[in-house]
């Protein structure tokens, strides 16, 4: 009988010990993960929707984001859900150039600040 409730206790033990180490897991992981509110508000966030002449948006666009200050070029691949290409990018002036397969490319100059959300429109004509 003692040796079946030292089974249990050691059992209960290691059942505990689990279910701590678990939640120590749980909580650092949450902690990489989380991103400090800060670190967002550093950066600031384009948006660039490109459209053929009459409106139609082109799914296959090429948009180029080159800083005035340092003269990099970054090309903006991920859409977001409403479909415009964005990217965070560092406060700044910038030219945003935008192209397709058989349309004219087009560029804009973009200044922003900390914490800003831009929109660029770009209306390509056909060549």
């Amino acid at each position: 009988m003692k040796q079946h409730r030292d089974r249990s206790f050691k059992f209960g033990l290691l059942v505990a010990l689990v279910l701590l180490l678990a939640g120590i897991a749980v909580a650092l992981m949450s902690l990489s993960t989380t991103p400090s509110a800060d670190v967002d508000t550093n950066f600031a966030m384009v948006k660039v929707v490109v459209n053929d002449e009459v409106g139609v948006p082109l799914d296959a666009a090429s948009i180029q984001v080159t800083s005035d200050q340092t003269n990099q070029t970054t090309t903006i691949t991920a859409k977001d859900s409403s479909g415009a290409y964005a990217a965070k990018v560092r406060p700044g002036t910038y030219v945003i150039n935008a192209q397709s397969t058989s349309y004219t490319a087009d560029s804009q100059p973009l200044k922003v600040s900390k914490g800003d959300t831009q929109e660029l429109s770009f209306y390509l004509s056909k060549q």
